[in-house]
C-alpha cells in the first residue's frame, strides 16, 4: 500500500480518488454548441449568348422547307434555354404588313407556293431530341414561331425546318433571302435556380456589301452577321457553334441574330 500510494502521490498530487475522476470527465466532455455562418452567395457567372441562324433552303421553287439552327454558350452549369420567338413583324404593327416575313405552316395562311409544317431536324441537332420540345405554335397571323423546350443546355443544337415567306405589294413571296429576313426579331429565355436574367446590349458596326457601315445590336437578324457572332463569342470566351455567313456559299439565303444576358446571383442565403 505504501507504494502505491508514493505513485498516486507523485502522479496525482495530493487530490482524492474523487477529484481525480471528476477532472478526467470534465477532460473527455466535448461541448458543442452551434457557430453563427456567414452568408453564403453564389458566384457571379458569364452572360449568356444565344444565337440562331436563318438559311433559305428551297432553291427558288418552294418544295422544300427553310432551316434554323438555336444554340447558347455562356451562364452556369444550371442555365437553361427553355423557350424562343421569332417574330417576323418588321415594323411592329401588329399585323401582316409589306416586307414582314411569316410562317406557311398550313393552307389556311395567306402563303405562296408550297407550305410546310414546323418539324424538328434530329441529324442536325446535338444534345436535344424530339422529345425535349414542350411546344410549339404559330400565331394566327403567321409572324411569330414560339417554341418551347426542355434540357436545353449551353452547347446544345437545335435545328428545325419551317416554311417562311414574305409580303411583297402585291402577293406573297414564297422567297425570303437573307437581306429580306433581315429585320425579324429573336427572343430567348433562360431560368437558372440561382441566378436571374438582365437583358446585356450588343453592338458592332459591321461593313456590308456595298461598302456601307451597319450598325448591328443583339435580339434582330442580320443578313451579314459574322462580326456580330464574334462579338457574342468574345463575351462568352466560347465558340457558337452556327454556321458562319457564306461558310457554305450562300450568303445572299442566310441570316442570323443573337440575344444576350447577364446572370446576377438571387439573394439567396444558407443559415443554420
Amino acid at each position: 500500500m505504501g507504494l502505491l500510494s508514493n505513485l498516486s502521490s507523485r502522479v496525482f498530487g495530493s487530490k482524492s480518488k474523487s477529484e481525480i475522476k471528476d477532472q478526467e470527465k470534465k477532460e473527455l466532455l466535448r461541448r458543442c454548441y452551434f457557430e453563427v455562418m456567414e452568408q453564403r452567395r453564389v458566384l457571379s457567372a458569364d452572360p449568356v449568348i444565344a444565337g440562331v441562324t436563318y438559311l433559305e433552303g428551297d432553291g427558288g421553287q418552294d418544295t422544300a422547307p427553310d432551316h434554323f439552327e438555336v444554340t447558347f454558350e455562356g451562364g452556369a452549369e444550371t442555365t437553361a434555354m427553355t423557350q424562343f420567338t421569332i417574330n417576323g413583324d418588321q415594323d411592329q404593327s401588329g399585323n401582316l404588313s409589306i416586307g414582314d416575313m411569316f410562317f406557311d405552316i398550313n393552307d389556311q395562311q395567306p402563303g405562296a407556293g408550297e407550305h410546310h409544317e414546323f418539324a424538328f431536324d434530329a441529324a442536325n441537332s446535338v444534345g436535344v431530341t424530339a422529345a425535349d420540345i414542350e411546344s410549339f405554335s404559330v400565331s394566327e397571323n403567321g409572324l411569330v414561331l414560339t417554341v418551347n423546350l426542355n434540357n436545353f443546355e449551353a452547347g446544345d443544337i437545335f435545328a428545325f425546318t419551317v416554311d417562311v415567306d414574305e409580303v411583297e405589294s402585291l402577293r406573297p413571296d414564297k422567297i425570303a433571302s437573307g437581306v429580306e429576313f433581315e429585320g425579324t426579331f429573336f427572343n430567348a429565355s433562360f431560368v437558372d435556380q440561382h441566378y436571374t436574367f438582365e437583358d446585356r446590349t450588343v453592338a458592332v458596326t459591321q461593313t456590308v456589301d456595298g461598302g456601307f457601315s451597319q450598325n448591328q445590336t443583339e435580339g434582330i437578324f442580320y443578313d451579314e452577321y459574322n462580326t456580330l457572332l464574334a462579338e457574342g463569342e468574345s463575351i462568352t470566351g466560347t465558340q457558337i457553334e452556327l454556321t458562319r455567313d457564306n461558310q457554305n456559299g450562300q450568303a445572299n439565303r442566310t441570316a442570323a441574330a443573337i440575344d444576350a444576358y447577364d446572370l446576377t446571383p438571387k439573394p439567396i442565403t444558407i443559415s443554420g
